[in-house]
């Protein structure tokens, strides 16, 4: 059982059981859980529910049967978007011109205390395995789920240096439910081709997705419905406004269907002690209907390869070289543009990757991978529609590292370095320039350090960096790079024979003013304050 509180008003409280009978033939795994944040009248404030349960029948000796359900409900305050007015640059591209909002106070909810985001969810999922022999099994599973939101979107639009909302909108969900129910079903096994060992699996699936989306609510400060504000009206002084009623439920705009078939075979093959030859793919099938009111079926066959060539030069140093695709759904043009709603086509993707990982001895521990992706691109432009053409080139680095410097001393970290381009269009507004969002550089260093004087008490920090990020496809401006440093003190002991452990924790102890995310075409969310946590876990 975990029991938790927090500076900001939080508390938590979970519990986390099992246990078998029947000689192991049966067993089962309850966890449930209650989180609320404050009272819905500062900012980050939310309620959250979470109960589920996993079970595990042994049939035989080959047969085991694996059931699981679980439920959560989330209601959270739908923080806004800040977007500060820029009319005033000269050049609305150049980038040092770019106006940020007047800092707040982070515990100022800048929405209205009754517009919520609501969600609640259901998800069913089985698994039959079943051991042929020795050396072959056939696993068959299934999945359902269900999410309903009631989902509150608001943006802040034409901020002043005094705080001043030029104008706010409320984008509102009611009543939408996304469910997806799949069937996978696969053989996995090992043989031999002379001196070469193969690990293999092959098998087919099939997954359906429905969306469906009652029309939207639009509620606009000014608005030909709204001529009032509906906004806090300063964020700096915000004034919570009366309590909008949307009144009934709205009608069924579209109903969405998205049907995925596929079969897929992967081959592990294992050459000699330093060689192994990854080989393998999916074709699929897609077929999707109603992704929006007005949109045209999208019909579409794609084989998605996979593959790597592995060298173990020795024991503890593994090097490979990877190629990956992907194909997903598309984007959803975003509901502040001309063209709201319509959907791009199906996204594909590919990526290559050469890496390192070595275990330099018991205490030391490296990796290192540098990698190129290349992904279908969708982005808004200065007209204010939504494009989809080009490809977003991604090209990275990224070090990671543990060392034991002592049996009290552990050290951790990593580092990343990703150079990001916009190629394939002809729009010189956004051709070459950044992804929007994606930082050039994000790492962390952390440690933790065990007392040997007293078992049981042991200290941990951790501090992180994101640097700048473009706040729109055109990279018109950018959000401060920013650094981060929690850390915390944990004492492990027994009280009655319960084995316990109390730990007082910091998230951004520095207090240090940040923008967690650039969204949406500049839409800024601010990141959290300083939040202190004091929690006690009991092992039963």
């Amino acid at each position: 059982m975990s029991l938790q509180g927090s500076s900001l008003q939080g508390r938590y409280v979970a519990i986390d059981t099992s246990d078998s009978a029947f000689d192991g033939a049966f067993g089962y795994r309850l966890n449930a859980g209650y989180e609320k944040n404050g009272d819905f009248d500062h900012a980050y404030d939310l309620e959250r529910k979470f109960l589920g349960l996993s079970t595990d029948f042994r049939i035989s000796d080959r047969a085991l049967l694996q059931l699981s359900a679980d439920y959560s409900s989330k209601t959270n305050l739908a923080d806004p978007l800040l977007r500060a007015d820029q009319s005033g640059r000269a050049n609305p591209l150049d980038p040092s011109s770019y106006v940020l909002p007047p800092r707040v106070n982070r515990r100022d909810a800048l929405s209205p205390s009754w517009f919520r985001h609501k969600t609640e969810g259901q998800n069913i999922d089985a698994k039959f395995e079943y051991n042929l022999n020795e050396s072959w099994t056939s696993v068959t599973q299934a999945n359902y789920s269900r999410v309903e939101r009631h989902g509150g979107f608001n943006d802040l639009f034409d901020i002043q240096p005094n705080g001043d909302i030029g104008y706010a909108d409320y984008y509102v969900s009611r009543g939408e439910v996304f469910s997806t129910w799949s069937l996978q079903s696969y053989l996995a096994g090992k043989f031999l081709t002379g001196d070469v060992l193969h690990d293999v699996f092959f098998g087919a699936s099939h997954k359906q997705f429905k969306d469906r989306s009652p029309y939207w609510d639009f509620v606009e400060s000014g608005g030909a419905l709204t001529p009032g504000d509906v906004s806090v009206g300063n964020i700096l002084n915000p004034v919570q406004p009366p309590k909008w009623h949307f009144g009934p439920e709205n009608d069924l705009e579209f109903h969405t269907t998205i049907k995925e078939s596929s079969v897929f075979a992967s081959d592990l093959i294992t050459l000699n002690d330093y060689f192994e030859v990854l080989l393998g793919g999916r074709y699929i099938q897609y077929r999707a209907r109603n992704l929006s009111a007005d949109a045209l079926p999208q019909d579409k066959n794609a084989f998605v390869p996979t593959g790597a060539l592995i060298f173990r030069p020795t024991a503890n140093i593994m090097t490979y070289l990877s190629y990956t695709r992907g194909f997903e759904k598309g984007e959803y043009a975003p509901f502040y543009v001309h063209n709201a709603n319509p959907p791009s086509d199906a996204i594909e993707s590919e990526q290559l990757e050469i890496g390192l990982k070595a275990d330099i001895n018991r205490w030391l521990n490296l990796g290192v991978a540098a990698f190129n992706i290349e992904r279908d691109a969708n982005y808004v432009n200065l007209d204010n529609y939504f494009v989809s053409g080009g490809q977003y080139r991604h090209r990275g680095v990224e070090f990671t590292g543990t060392a034991e410097i002592s049996d009290q001393l552990t050290l951790y970290g990593n580092l990343a370095y990703l150079d990001t381009e916009l190629r394939g269009v002809v729009d010189p507004t956004v051709l070459g320039k950044r992804s929007e969002g994606v930082p050039r550089w994000k790492g962390a260093l952390g440690g933790r350090y065990a007392f040997a004087q007293v078992p049981g008490l042991s200290v941990d920090t951790m501090l992180s960096y994101t640097g700048s990020r473009p706040v729109d496809a055109q990279n018109s401006g950018f959000i401060p790079s920013y650094p981060l440093w929690d850390a915390g003190i944990s004492y492990e002991t027994k009280l009655g024979g319960t084995p316990t452990t109390f730990r007082l924790h910091g998230k951004n102890l520095t207090n240090k003013y940040y923008y967690a995310s650039a969204l949406y075409q500049g839409g800024l969310m601010v990141g959290r304050g300083r939040e202190v946590f004091l929690s006690t876990q009991f092992r039963f």
